[in-house]
């Protein structure tokens, strides 16, 4: 492994650049059907550099699996979380910047709002912008799921590698599975029915069509989604209108069709940037390979639907 480096220095140093196309690859692997209202998608994550340097957009939880290489992550207060072998991530409200020590090789999943609860028993909003302890959320168990990933890891490659990574995940994941409340159930379908209705959907009518008071559903959805509704739709707007201007087919006009579902360009900056980690300027330049593929990332599946949709309400907010 060498001496660990100065993971502080590296924070520090402005001229330390994001990682480039050549040096990683990210591919997915669906879940089985017993998991796939828990798992938005596994994945299989390599970067070839020594030190690996850059930003996930804000997102679900994620669970990590470090079959090589070590770093740390910087949330949103400013605190740093330093990795596990299996390393736990909570919903995240703002993009989270991470150094890795590399080669970097790592097996994951992306959990839905219903898994995170269902699978690490964690409450969205206590657990966001910081990693969970692993044997704290799975219990001893977890090193034994460790060893299987690196035998894995160590005697089988190419889709059969991760087709049996992603097999014993589920079997790990499946007798740990807790009940969801119905009702609170129901009001997660509804509230991603809403933010996949508009880029900017109305708060009153999500209110309008749950069956609690709007301080209920505020408390209910913080507790799945991390966040109440109104910053919960300020993440998918930011996200969404970064994954709209890093298309390059995105053309002068949707780009100022973007730029029109916020109050002002600069309004539009600072959204951006604080949740998807880059600035406007530079989504389309060649340090955002990466958070292409984030942004790629079947997890977000219901941002790339309204994307699809291309509604752009002219809305000054």
């Amino acid at each position: 492994m060498g001496m660990e480096p100065d993971f502080d220095l590296l924070w520090q140093d402005k001229k330390f650049t994001f990682s480039s196309q050549e040096n990683f690859t990210l591919e997915y692997i669906p879940p089985l059907a017993s998991l796939t209202p828990y798992i938005a998608t596994f994945f299989k994550f390599h970067a070839h550099g020594k030190i690996i340097r850059d930003v996930q957009p804000a997102n679900t939880g994620h669970m990590m699996v470090f079959l090589s290489g070590q770093g740390e992550a910087r949330f949103l207060d400013g605190h740093v979380d330093k990795s596990q072998p299996i390393t736990i991530i909570g919903p995240t409200n703002a993009a989270m910047p991470y150094v890795v020590q590399g080669p970097f090789i790592c097996f994951g999943c992306s959990f839905s709002p219903t898994g995170w609860r269902a699978i690490t028993g964690l409450n969205a909003a206590q657990s966001s912008d910081r990693f969970a302890d692993s044997e704290t959320v799975f219990g001893p168990e977890c090193s034994e799921f460790y060893a299987q990933l690196k035998t894995i890891a160590e005697n089988y490659e190419g889709a059969a590698q991760h087709q049996m990574m992603a097999n014993a995940a589920t079997e790990f994941f499946l007798p740990r599975l807790r009940r969801i409340n119905p009702k609170h159930q129901a009001i997660i379908d509804k509230t991603i029915k809403w933010l996949d209705n508009s880029l900017t959907p109305d708060l009153e009518a999500l209110y309008a069509e749950l069956p609690v008071t709007p301080r209920q559903a505020q408390r209910i959805i913080g507790d799945y989604f991390s966040c109440a509704p109104k910053p919960l739709m300020r993440k998918f707007r930011a996200v969404r209108a970064a994954m709209l201007l890093n298309n390059p087919g995105c053309t002068d006009e949707q780009a100022a069709d973007v730029l029109n579902l916020f109050s002002d360009q600069p309004h539009m900056i600072r959204e951006i940037r604080h949740f998807a980690g880059r600035t406007p300027s530079r989504l389309s330049g060649e340090d955002s390979d990466l958070l292409t593929m984030w942004l790629d990332c079947p997890s977000s599946e219901s941002l790339k639907t309204i994307v699809g949709k291309q509604q752009f309400p002219k809305v000054r907010s």
